[in-house]
């Protein structure tokens, strides 16, 4: 899956996405169209706002549809069976988009106050502004609601009847997240309770990786408006750090260590028929965490000290991008572009 389905581009636009439990979860086919990596990546590219990534969006979910298998790994996943809503924002605008079925029906609603997350339900009622092409009269002909129902409300007449209730766990981290100041200080140590259900680590489906973003308010159609991008660019925030990424007009020259190796034409993705061989798809800071994973799981007083060692530069680096940031202008692109692959490196140095 790219970027473990988030990212941001040099505008500040910043898409997280999730799936959501739909009553057209059927399995959408073998079929190679898009998925919800492949949505969210392709409208980073191409948007320079969030209005516009809803539009973009949108525009290749109609056009392309959403279906296909999402892992090169038959014995873990065949197919997508899901639907995916998406969170959108930059530093002016935050949007949500939900998808039901193969992208025949998606709704689109601004949000207006307060916190908002998404969470494997559909979220949107009567409040959206943007939708699929005649939505509700398609929706009326699939049999799925009729006016003697009352009011359209998008999450009513999509969530099948035996969708899971909400868990108390995501009430509480949302409790949780509203008591305490939002800064990315705050935002780490949520992203690292796993008691709560916000960082997963057991059986298969593991936090893949985390991501904290904070966003400037966008100055017109400029870019590289000093928004800073927290990633831990691999799994379970507890046992990684966050590392800082400033887009620059260098970030492209910046070799990153959580680049995925290249295969070329060699590589299975890249052959027809597709995938019918694995290779090896770690990156370096992947494989240095999988050291770490290993010498936690045996215990003894060395894994404690990496341990705090890497909290202690995590620390240090938040203090030293405070700084970064109140003179963001006047600092060399290069020095910003490098920040992220200076404190990896550091990170794999102590590990």
């Amino acid at each position: 899956m790219w970027g473990a389905e988030m990212g941001a581009n040099e505008y500040g636009v910043c898409i997280g996405s999730s799936m959501v439990y739909s009553r057209l979860e059927e399995k959408l086919g073998e079929e190679e169209k898009l998925l919800a990596a492949d949505l969210l990546r392709l409208t980073l590219e191409r948007s320079k706002c969030s209005r516009e990534a809803v539009d973009v969006l949108t525009s290749l979910l109609t056009t392309h549809g959403q279906s296909g298998p999402y892992s090169e790994i038959p014995t873990f996943t065949h197919s997508c069976k899901h639907c995916y809503s998406f969170l959108i924002t930059d530093g002016s605008e935050v949007w949500v988009v939900e998808t039901v079925g193969n992208g025949s029906f998606w709704a689109a609603a601004k949000v207006t106050a307060g916190l908002y997350s998404i969470h494997g339900h559909l979220t949107i009622s009567d409040n959206f502004s943007l939708s699929s092409e005649n939505l509700i009269a398609k929706v009326s002909e699939a049999g799925l609601y009729q006016e003697s129902d009352g009011p359209f409300n998008f999450a009513k007449v999509f969530t099948p009847d035996n969708a899971p209730a909400i868990d108390a766990e995501i009430s509480k981290a949302e409790e949780l997240i509203v008591v305490e100041p939002l800064n990315p200080r705050n935002s780490f140590k949520h992203l690292r309770k796993d008691a709560i259900g916000i960082n997963i680590s057991r059986d298969q489906f593991v936090t893949a990786s985390s991501q904290i973003s904070l966003l400037c308010p966008q100055e017109g159609a400029s870019s590289f408006s000093g928004s800073c991008h927290w990633f831990t660019a691999t799994p379970n925030p507890k046992t990684s750090i966050f590392k800082p990424f400033i887009f620059s007009s260098e970030s492209q020259e910046v070799d990153l260590p959580s680049i995925s190796p290249s295969y070329g034409d060699d590589d299975p993705a890249h052959q027809k028929p597709r995938f019918q061989k694995e290779v090896d798809r770690k990156h370096k800071l992947y494989k240095s965490h999988m050291k770490l994973k290993s010498l936690l799981a045996s215990g003894g007083p060395l894994a404690q000290q990496k341990t705090d060692m890497l909290q202690m530069l995590e620390e240090t680096c938040l203090q030293d991008m405070e700084d970064t940031l109140n003179q963001f202008h006047a600092l060399n692109p290069k020095k910003l572009a490098s920040a992220f692959s200076h404190v990896a490196q550091l990170e794999m140095n102590f590990l």
